[in-house]
């Protein structure tokens, strides 16, 4: 593989693993510790598969920080940029299976060790070397870290690094939905590789429903309708000034024709954009529709 380093930002905590599963959360009678974090584990799949990977986060100097320490050290990630603070516990997440296989989180860390990495703990030289930095919603809730990761964010795109992102959304973190459906449309635009799974995307795109029961529909508990406003209005502001910019006027073409066969929507459409394009352009249509011949003559 290539010696440039693949970079990971964000939490990294302690699974805490359910002894029986297909019962309720308060119903599990113990729980097993295993290291995690989607960040970490990008780290450390890419070492094991025989990449370059650095991990970007803090953890608590207390023993399961350690254990997250040594594990990812034993899978080759390195860790000159990890840190260790007394200020806060290394986060823990308690996870329950029911029989459905619908998972349920309980999370510990108000604030945990990684909340308060900050900025000015990033070094922008650190990624002259990256090919990537990767990095997903959970760690971007109000807390220093989430400054962190702008700061990363911007080192890594001026030393020309592919961003991922990786969305994993985790409710319960959050102090409603539209705080973190806000915060990832406003990282959304700084990446180029969004990773997420078919139940997120309706939370992002919301959903379109043709049924006449969907007003009584069990789905108005979790789900919205489209916002096309809104998605217009993240085009208008982002999109359209970078789209206009990229397009250009192409050459004409010389010695070849093109007909357009019937005047509606579709035919003026496709004569315009032909008429640009060739030199000898002829549109067909019935004497009464004079639309597409005004158009091009």
């Amino acid at each position: 593989m290539s010696d440039r380093i693949l970079f990971s930002i964000g939490e990294a905590l302690i699974d805490m693993i359910p002894s029986r599963v297909g019962c309720s959360f308060d119903e599990v009678p113990a729980f097993s510790p295993r290291v995690g974090g989607a960040p970490a584990n990008v780290c450390a799949a890419f070492a094991r598969l025989g990449g370059a990977s650095s991990f970007l986060t803090q953890l608590g100097d207390d023993p399961f920080g350690h254990k997250i320490a040594r594990v990812l050290a034993g899978c080759g990630v390195e860790l000159s940029h990890l840190e260790f603070t007394g200020k806060a516990s290394t986060a823990l997440a308690f996870v329950s299976l029911a029989e459905n296989g619908e998972r349920t989180f309980s999370f510990c860390r108000k604030p945990s060790a990684d909340l308060l990495y900050a900025p000015e703990q990033i070094d922008p030289g650190w990624f002259s070397q990256a090919f990537a930095l990767h990095f997903c919603s959970v760690s971007l809730v109000d807390s220093p870290m989430r400054h962190a990761h702008l700061a990363a964010i911007t080192a890594a795109r001026e030393a020309g690094a592919i961003l991922s992102f990786d969305l994993n959304l985790r409710f319960p973190l959050w102090p409603n939905r539209e705080q973190l459906r806000q915060t990832v449309w406003q990282f959304l635009p700084l990446t180029h590789i969004l990773k997420l799974s078919d139940e997120e995307l309706p939370f992002l795109t919301g959903t379109i429903c043709a049924h006449r029961c969907q007003t009584k529909c069990s789905r108005n508990f979790y789900d919205e309708s489209v916002r096309i406003r809104d998605t217009k209005l993240v085009a208008a502001e982002r999109g359209y000034e970078a789209l206009m910019a990229s397009i250009q006027k192409p050459a004409k073409v010389a010695g070849k024709k093109a007909a357009i066969i019937g005047g509606g929507p579709t035919g003026i459409a496709a004569a315009y954009f032909l008429a640009v394009s060739y030199t000898d352009l002829r549109a067909h249509e019935t004497a009464a529709n004079i639309v597409c011949r005004l158009l091009l003559e």
